[in-house]
């Protein structure tokens, strides 16, 4: 259950449910039910297919930096996380192919972008980047799945990417000592624990 990322994939899953929902409920007819629920299953898919395929791409760090992470304790072969990760990729991008255009894009981008993360983006100066494209595809699939083309107040964007920046280096913070003694060189590594929170309050004052 732990290499699903269970939290963050919950929140996720939730938030999109929920944009679906505000969404329909501006539309002056009753929006069918069936694109609300295809686009949070593909988002719930997208969630845990990124939460596998991170785990599998640092199992040689966490070895040394979070040992009781699930492939670093035996409990999960390393290929088994690998395939995992992309059959389940694979099934969200089939889930989202009913939805509206713009919804599968932002699905894809999503989806990518995690993807892109797990794979090298968290190791450079730009690793909030697919943190941001990541986290405004959440309630944007949830939105264009619902109302593909109509109007999206201005301000949500920017508030989620501050949020999306506030966020990842808060989560990296505590361990930024650690990811810079095994190589990792994401943002809040080069940072540093002190200045990454003082980072991460600012992007939150900012949204």
């Amino acid at each position: 259950m732990q290499l699903c990322h269970p939290g963050p994939s919950a929140a996720t899953t939730f938030v999109t449910w929920a944009c679906c929902r505000a969404a329909a409920q501006g539309q002056a007819q009753r929006a069918p039910l069936g694109p609300q629920l295809g686009a949070t299953l593909a988002m719930a898919l997208a969630q845990v297919s990124t939460g596998c395929l991170n785990d599998w791409a640092d199992a040689p760090r966490d070895a040394t930096a979070q040992p009781y992470k699930p492939i670093p304790r035996g409990r999960v072969p390393r290929p088994a996380a690998l395939g995992l990760g992309l059959a389940l990729g694979g099934c969200a991008l089939a889930a989202a192919r009913p939805l509206p255009g713009p919804a599968r894009a932002w699905l894809g981008a999503g989806l990518a972008a995690g993807w892109a993360y797990d794979l090298g983006l968290s190791g450079t100066r730009g690793s909030p980047a697919p943190f941001v494209v990541g986290l405004c595809a959440v309630p944007m699939v949830g939105i264009r799945s619902v109302d593909p083309t109509g109007p999206v107040r201005g301000s949500l964007l920017p508030l989620v990417g501050c949020a999306a920046i506030a966020l990842h280096l808060a989560n990296g913070a505590p361990d930024a000592r650690s990811d810079r003694r095994v190589g990792r060189g994401g943002l809040p590594a080069r940072l540093g624990t002190r200045w990454a929170w003082r980072a991460a309050r600012a992007a939150t004052v900012a949204a």
